[in-house]
């Protein structure tokens, strides 16, 4: 993975985060670390006592010491210098004659190695981008033949009120390249009364998990298939803060960062603010974790909440259902509809023994260990071992009872018929270790489904992500006639016949995009793409188009 210092500094990562991880390395490795630390002092020690009894006098004055022993270890430190100068040379040259295969993460970092992966991080620390490159397909003049989209100049920055039809362009872009025929809509009365909402994001839950048979989430399983969902929801990133940002305010974040690193600074149009201006909702932000984490405190005002309720208003890992219930009584006593955005933590990693007997303990004493054989294809081609992969199971289990209770309390408040219920995966997790088009869907893919009183059960698409979820929701609220769509939205209604049935990931510096025809795939900071599969037979042409415009989507979010 292309971390950096950089990047963990700038994340907000406080220091509890890694706490939760220290019980994942055994004891004796901290043993060993120590030991190591202590011989090594011990050696410093030792040999500065050498060196004061070797001093020699003569008649009480020290004679002075030899000439090469003033210099000390320089030379050898000059040669580590110089070394290290090579190493990062050799790394340039091959970063700058790149191979075609490198839009492939493993094989990319595989092959720079870690001076190459150390050359990139010293260029970043100066400001610098790595140059575009001669086989880059996102060049200046291969963008101008792109649809312009209303003939709509891209400025910068989009959210100011004289800019906020400058999206049209990228969204015309997305339509033509992923919609294959116009779709069927379902028809949506809208609601008079408006209905409580409550987006609830789950924390590393994949889809993956209903190959397995019996799946740990069979309640999850039953609730996507009799309501609102599409074939395949994979986020626009990997990143538990970006998904907020892309579900709630419709837009991309920028490759490789957190929206909390690039934007905190900066003014948001969202869907909690139209729900607040435009509906009267009280908007609620809800996550037992620091506020502080991911800058939260700070986004959440910017995104249109009115009220947060973080720790210590909830214990640091509170679980999910008391979350949710809480969320429920304040929803029960509003005299205004409410919107309540409900971060998930309890399936957070780490996913072992030790932070399972918390859990158990605490909350599910209840609730077995996964035992039925796992999928043998799960079992060849995650990156867990069988054990490793039912103990994950439990926290998928336990969040399936959370999502169960949510629907039982709710009818019992009265509030079922009159609240519509989204939830939705926040990223993908533990990856595949062979290259399949399979496991690229298992990998990427999360859950997705839109509970609404109404009842409706419609497949709304083969491909959707995060950014249609604001879109959708809104349609649902105002019904199909009523409905305008947001010009600062990136998304497109689900309901709507002109949605792009497609899906674009960037996650740590490379992107996945996915439509009923192809999957591409590319290296971001290297500017190198590939058509990895195709789900139909395409022509040159056709691929070609994709190789182009796939780029010009990520420059343009970007930019944005």
């Amino acid at each position: 993975m292309p971390l950096s210092l950089k990047w963990a500094t700038e994340s907000k990562m406080t220091p509890s985060f890694f706490l939760d991880f220290a019980n994942m390395i055994p004891w004796y490795m901290y043993v060993l670390v120590f030991c190591i630390i202590g011989v090594s002092i011990s050696l410093i020690f030792v040999g500065k006592k050498k060196e004061l009894i070797q001093e020699v006098s003569f008649c009480g004055v020290p004679l002075e010491s030899p000439k090469k022993r003033r210099f000390g270890n320089v030379p050898l430190m000059i040669s580590f210098i110089c070394l290290q100068c090579i190493s990062l040379l050799l790394a340039r040259n091959i970063i700058v004659s790149p191979k075609g295969e490198w839009w492939n993460g493993k094989v990319y970092f595989g092959e720079i190695g870690l001076s190459g992966h150390v050359y990139t991080e010293i260029y970043s620390v100066f400001g610098k981008d790595i140059p575009p490159l001669d086989t880059a397909y996102a060049q200046e003049e291969i963008l101008e033949e792109l649809p312009s989209g209303n003939d709509v100049v891209v400025k910068y920055p989009w959210y100011r009120e004289e800019e906020k039809g400058n999206y049209s362009q990228i969204r015309n872009v997305f339509r033509e390249l992923g919609v294959d025929e116009e779709k069927e809509t379902v028809t949506l009365e809208g609601y008079e009364e408006k209905p409580n909402i409550i987006f609830y994001q789950l924390e590393s839950v994949p889809s993956w998990v209903f190959e397995q048979n019996p799946t740990p989430m069979p309640y999850l399983k039953k609730l996507i298939e009799e309501n609102y969902h599409v074939e395949h929801f994979i986020p626009n990133g990997c990143s538990t803060i970006n998904a907020e940002y892309s579900t709630l305010c419709s837009q991309l974040s920028r490759e490789g960062k957190h929206i909390s690193e690039t934007s905190s600074g900066e003014e948001f149009f969202c869907l909690p603010h139209i729900l607040q201006e435009k509906y009267g909702y009280m908007t609620k932000y809800l996550h037992a974790s620091e506020p502080e984490f991911y800058n939260r405190n700070i986004l959440g005002p910017k995104w249109g909440f009115v009220e947060s309720y973080f720790s210590p208003y909830f214990e640091k890992k509170e679980s999910d259902g008391v979350v949710l219930a809480n969320l429920i009584s304040q929803m029960k006593a509003s005299s205004t509809p409410v919107f309540g955005h409900v971060i998930g933590y309890s399936s957070h990693a780490p996913h072992g023994d030790d932070t399972l007997a918390v859990m158990q303990e605490k909350y599910a004493k209840d609730l077995p260990l996964y035992t039925q054989d796992i999928h043998k294809e799960i079992q060849q081609g995650i990156e867990l071992d069988e054990y490793g992969i039912k103990t994950y199971f439990w926290f998928l289990s336990f969040i399936d009872r959370q999502i169960e209770n949510l629907f039982i309390e709710l009818e019992q408040e009265g509030l079922a018929e009159n609240t519509i219920v989204v939830i939705y995966g926040d990223h993908r997790y533990y990856n595949f270790t062979e290259e399949t088009k399979e496991n690229f869907y298992w990998y990427n893919e999360v859950p997705f489904v839109i509970v609404d009183p109404k009842k409706g059960n419609k497949v709304l698409g083969d491909y959707a992500s995060n950014i249609d979820i604001a879109p959708t929701l809104l349609n649902m609220i105002e019904g199909q006639e009523s409905y305008t769509p947001v010009d600062q939205f990136l998304g497109t209604s689900l309901f709507s016949k002109n949605h792009p049935n497609s899906s674009l990931l960037k996650c740590m510096g490379y992107v996945d995009y996915v439509d009923t025809k192809a999957i591409v795939q590319g290296n971001i900071e290297r500017r190198i793409y590939n058509m990895s599969y195709e789900n139909t037979s395409l022509s040159p042409e056709q691929k070609e188009k994709y190789l182009k415009t796939i780029p010009y989507i990520v420059q343009k979010t970007d930019a944005f």
